[in-house]
């Protein structure tokens, strides 16, 4: 404001320009809903009207800063009008600028820095761009900063590493492999939004598919591109063509010597973790002889080597097991595997305080279970219906959520499908009206968050393997809501990105079928 009524216009939009980009910036990250451009020019007037001009005046009055009060009067005047005149024109002006600049920097670096680049300079950048997606993505993952700031790096890495000439002279190429992995939960978590076709993700994994396919010094970067590779294909419903990926996998693993290495560099041991995917694939073909291989091979043979204090890890491998089980209705066993190797062993080896992406579903997975295996006897049911009936609880952390409905059943979905085994029974004892319109409510509320990320805007499936088991539900919630009448209509919406980032346009052609590209690597079965 002080800018505003005593300096010249020309240095009052150098600051006004400051503050509009910041926010300009917030809004095209989806931090801001509105976009500052289209009320800044008769905000601005507004405030000379309402604030600079009045105080001013004030000053002139008082005459506190002397002969100079007539001035800062004078200008503050002129200044307004000059923005009456000119002021339209400055903020296209300033958007335009905001755009070109956004254009030419990419990592807080310009385009002739990125083109200068030593091959030494780019490996050390990609380190730190490395370094910082991990950090954010572990350490914050549960702030929303945190999660678009990871997104954010690894995202300019790719860009930054695409761009530079000097990726051409690198001795060892291996530093993007970490990249092509860091971006997929993050596109599969939605902070970063992927294209409407989904050739962004697609092209992702065959990339790192063919480059990790001619690195010959380590075969776990293989192994973590080819799970990839399995993976998004599932999403698109190729079942077949994944299963097949996955066991070009397994026919070279060595689990003992393998597994602790890749989860040294990636974490999560995604290569036994698809195996178990393939569990799923199976049953959704009506191959369920070829799912209880799966299982039993994931039960007896890879479990008991895996890492015990690992929890996410061993939580992504039992997953797509527990997917299986329930559809067969063997939830008893279904609840003695999450209770023995995931809850059990997670307080075990790191105690109730500790943390672990899954964490706060643990209790409610249990729930779900114990509920499904004995209805009527569930010794918890009281405490389970006291926890979903409270207005906030129930709705998962929607990054984890995203992450796991993309390529499972979403969390959304299981504590819905509990919501509804507790409206049964509550139903069954005719329990308080009241009380049952909140737990009818609670499922429906989150079988609907699910329906939306299912489903497109246009009510099309682009997630067969949530959507096998949704329709059910969805079908239950809204006739027990109807009968309850705590039904209401709702509107289907688009997805917000966390991130706004353009896509690579060398990553959104239409991605070379997987079976081909596995014919062509590895030959005819």
């Amino acid at each position: 404001m002080r800018f505003l009524t005593f300096v010249r216009l020309a240095i009052c939009c150098r600051w006004n320009e400051r503050l509009f980009r910041e926010m300009y910036m917030a809004f095209d990250a989806g931090r801001q809903a509105a976009d500052p451009s289209e009320g800044w020019y008769k905000g601005e007037l507004w405030f000379f009207d309402n604030y600079v001009i009045p105080l001013a005046k004030k000053l002139d009055e008082c005459k506190v800063f002397g002969v100079s009060s007539d001035e800062y009067l004078h200008h503050a005047e002129m200044n307004r009008k000059i923005w009456a005149q000119k002021g339209e024109e400055v903020v296209k002006e300033m958007v335009d600028r905001y755009q070109k600049r956004k254009e030419l920097e990419l990592g807080g670096l310009t385009t002739d820095e990125i083109n200068g680049f030593s091959a030494k300079d780019l490996e050390y950048i990609m380190h730190k761009l490395i370094e910082k997606g991990r950090a954010n993505g572990t350490k914050n993952m549960d702030a929303e900063k945190g999660q678009r700031d990871a997104a954010q790096a690894w995202m300019d890495a790719l860009e930054i590493y695409q761009r530079a000439p000097a990726a051409c002279e690198m001795r060892d190429r291996s530093i993007i492999f970490p990249v092509y992995s860091g971006i997929h939960p993050w596109l599969k978590g939605g902070k970063i939004f992927n294209d409407k076709n989904g050739y962004f993700e697609q092209n992702l994994a065959r990339k790192f598919v063919n480059e990790s396919k001619l690195y010959r010094k380590d075969p776990v970067h293989h192994f973590r591109a080819l799970a990839m590779l399995s993976e998004v294909t599932a999403k698109i419903g190729n079942y077949a063509v994944a299963i097949e990926i996955s066991e070009t996998i397994m026919r070279v693993y060595n689990l003992e010597k393998d597994s602790l290495h890749f989860e040294k560099i990636y974490g999560v041991d995604r290569a036994v973790t698809q195996c178990a995917q393939t569990a799923m694939y199976h049953h959704l073909l009506g191959n369920e002889e070829h799912a209880t291989r799966v299982i039993d091979c994931v039960m007896n043979d890879i479990l008991p080597k895996m890492d015990p204090t690992n929890t996410l890890g061993n939580f992504e491998l039992l997953l797509p097991i527990l997917y299986v089980l329930h559809a067969r209705g063997e939830d008893r066993q279904c609840y003695n595997i999450f209770n023995e190797h995931v809850e059990l062993k997670f307080l075990k080896h790191h105690g109730p305080d500790a943390f672990t992406p899954t964490k706060s579903i643990h209790k409610q997975m249990l729930w779900f279970f114990g509920m499904a295996a004995d209805p009527d006897g569930f010794e918890e049911f009281d405490a389970a219906v006291e926890y979903f009936a409270e207005e906030g609880n129930g709705f998962p952390f929607p990054f984890l959520d995203n992450i796991v409905i993309q390529t499972n059943w979403g969390v959304t979905q299981l504590f819905g499908e509990c919501c509804l085994l507790l409206a049964r029974r509550l139903e069954k004892e005719e329990a308080d009206v009241e009380l049952r319109k909140k737990i009818v409510s609670k499922a429906l509320k989150l079988i609907r968050i699910a329906d939306h990320k299912v489903k497109d805007i246009d009510g099309k499936v682009v997630l067969p393997i949530a959507h096998a088991v949704h329709e059910p539900m969805l079908e239950e919630a809204v006739e027990k809501a109807k009968a309850l009448g705590v039904y209401e209509e709702v509107e289907r919406e688009a997805p917000t990105p966390g991130v706004t980032v353009k896509l690579p346009q060398s990553y959104l052609v239409e991605p070379e079928d997987a079976g081909q590209l596995m014919k062509k690597l590895y030959g005819s079965k």
